[in-house]
C-alpha cells in the first residue's frame, strides 16, 4: 500500500496535463499512486495518460461529466494511500522535493496544510508572496480550526493539504451528489475541519496555482449559460454550508465571518 495517493480530476484541460503529471511523477519521494479521473473529457486525456509508462498511474474514465467535486470523490473512493493529496490538472508542484519535505511534517495529524503561489503561465512561476498564508501552528479544536479558516491563513482549497484517507472517508456520506465546478472545495473543507482532531499548518510553499483564463471558474471566459451555472453553484455551496454551520452549532461564533466571506465572493 503506498503512503500517498495523489488525485487529479481532468476535464478539458489536456493542454496543461503533461506539466501537471510530470511535476508529480518527478517527485523524489516515490511511494505514491497517481489517480487520474477523466471526467468524460472531450479531449485526448486518455492518450496523454497512456503515453506514460509508469505503474503508479491509475486511470479512471467516467461515463458522464460529473463535475470537479464528484470526480475528486471518485478518486478518494479508489485511493489506497494512507494520505491523500489533490492537484488540479492545470496546476503543478513547484519542485521535486515537495512530497519528501511535507510527509515527515504530518506526524500524527489528520491534516497538514501548506502554502501556494500563483503561476503567471502554465509552464513556470515567478517566486512571490504566497497567496495562502499558513504559519507554523498545531491546531486541536473546532474554535482553532474555523478561526484559522475565516480569520487566519488556512486556505479552503483541497490542493494545498495532505489529509488522512480515513478522514476523507468519514465525510463522503455527507457530501452532495451534485455536479459542482465552483467553490466545491469550501464544502470539503468545512466538513473535514469538523471531523478532524489535529491539524498542522506550515508556511512551506509547494504548489503553483495557475489562474487559467479558460477554466470553468474564470467568469470572464464563460458563456452566459456557464456564468449562470457558476452563480448557481455559488448559491448552492453557500446555502449548504450555512445549513451545516447552523446544524453543528458553529453559526453563533462564525456566522458573521461566513457572511463576510460570502459577500466577498459575490462581489466580483
Amino acid at each position: 500500500m503506498p503512503k500517498l495517493s495523489v488525485i487529479v480530476p481532468v476535464y478539458n484541460t489536456e493542454k496543461y496535463l503533461n506539466k501537471c503529471i510530470d511535476s508529480i511523477l518527478e517527485q523524489t519521494f516515490t511511494d505514491f499512486e497517481l489517480i487520474i479521473v477523466d471526467d468524460h473529457s472531450p479531449g485526448n486525456c486518455k492518450e496523454i495518460i497512456k503515453s506514460y509508462d509508469d505503474p503508479r498511474i491509475k486511470y479512471i474514465k467516467s461515463d458522464e461529466n460529473n463535475g470537479t467535486s464528484i470526480s475528486r470523490h471518485i478518486g478518494v473512493q479508489n485511493a489506497v494511500g494512507e494520505y491523500l493529496a489533490f492537484c488540479d490538472p492545470d496546476d503543478f508542484y513547484i519542485h521535486k522535493n515537495v512530497f519528501a519535505d511535507l510527509l515527515p511534517m504530518i506526524k500524527d495529524a489528520d491534516i497538514l496544510s501548506f502554502n501556494h503561489i500563483v503561476a503567471l503561465d502554465c509552464n513556470d512561476y515567478i517566486p512571490s508572496t504566497p497567496e495562502s498564508t499558513n504559519s507554523n501552528k498545531i491546531l486541536r479544536s473546532h474554535d482553532e480550526f474555523y478561526w484559522e479558516l475565516f480569520e487566519g491563513g488556512f486556505p479552503s482549497g483541497n490542493c494545498t493539504r495532505l489529509v488522512k484517507k480515513e478522514l476523507w472517508y468519514s465525510i463522503l456520506p455527507l457530501m452532495p451528489k451534485k455536479h459542482i465546478v465552483s467553490q466545491e472545495d469550501f464544502i470539503d473543507t468545512m466538513l473535514l475541519l469538523y471531523n478532524a482532531k489535529k491539524i498542522i499548518t506550515t508556511p512551506y510553499i509547494g504548489y503553483a496555482y495557475y489562474n487559467n483564463p479558460t477554466s470553468a471558474t474564470s467568469i470572464n471566459s464563460l458563456s452566459q449559460e456557464k456564468k449562470i451555472k457558476l452563480l448557481n453553484d455559488y448559491d448552492y455551496v453557500y446555502n449548504f454550508i450555512e445549513n451545516f454551520m447552523k446544524d453543528k452549532g458553529l453559526w453563533e461564533k462564525f456566522g458573521t465571518d461566513f457572511l463576510n466571506r460570502k459577500r466577498t465572493h459575490w462581489n466580483w
